[in-house]
């Protein structure tokens, strides 16, 4: 015998054969993650795109959008249990809007819900003053709830007799393949 010979190394064992259901069981596993990948690219791709808001609101506006809306209220539901504002505290003193000017054509004002009121709660205030004395869009703010005084509403009203609505789509929303037209509001109007 050579002393090559006597290097070799004994041939490898064959691993031992699935049984069917292991194989069946890898098998189902394959399946599902080939499955899940379309799944997981789309909500990656949701979560991590341009937008405005967190990561949460994001992950909880896909699972609406994906069939999961009445899971998606339940967990909000849960966690607004945990985290509601505490009721009560300091009342306040002023609102932000106090002191600007008073349109000379507005809606009625809104009747204050708490009392006494604040200085300005409820009137209406233009949002710009180049129109004039009639601007097109004016917004007011109040308190709506004696349990938390300090939560405020903020109230926009738009006067038809000077305005328009038209829908230009957004970049991302709606999301439709259809053509989109324009997607912002043309510089002219």
């Amino acid at each position: 015998m050579s002393a090559h010979a006597s290097h070799r190394l004994p041939p490898r064992p064959l691993p031992p054969r699935l049984t069917p259901v292991r194989r069946a069981r890898r098998v189902l596993t394959l399946t599902l993650l080939m499955c899940a990948l379309p799944v997981v690219i789309s909500f990656l791709t949701t979560v991590s795109g341009p937008s405005n808001s967190s990561f949460t609101i994001n992950a909880v506006e896909w699972l609406r959008d994906h069939g999961a809306a009445g899971f998606a209220s339940s967990v909000e539901s849960v966690y607004y249990s945990f985290n509601a504002p505490g009721t009560g505290g300091p009342a306040l003193k002023r609102l932000r809007l106090y002191g600007h000017a008073v349109a000379a054509v507005h809606p009625p004002d809104v009747a204050p819900l708490l009392h006494p009121a604040l200085p300005g709660e409820g009137v209406w205030t233009p949002t710009e003053t180049w129109s004039g004395a009639t601007p097109p869009v004016q917004i007011t703010q109040f308190r709506t709830d004696p349990n938390y005084p300090q939560m405020v509403a903020g109230v926009a009203w738009i006067d038809p007799r000077r305005t328009s609505i038209v829908l230009y789509p957004g970049q991302l929303e709606p999301s439709v393949t259809l053509p989109r037209g324009p997607m912002e509001v043309p510089p002219s109007l």
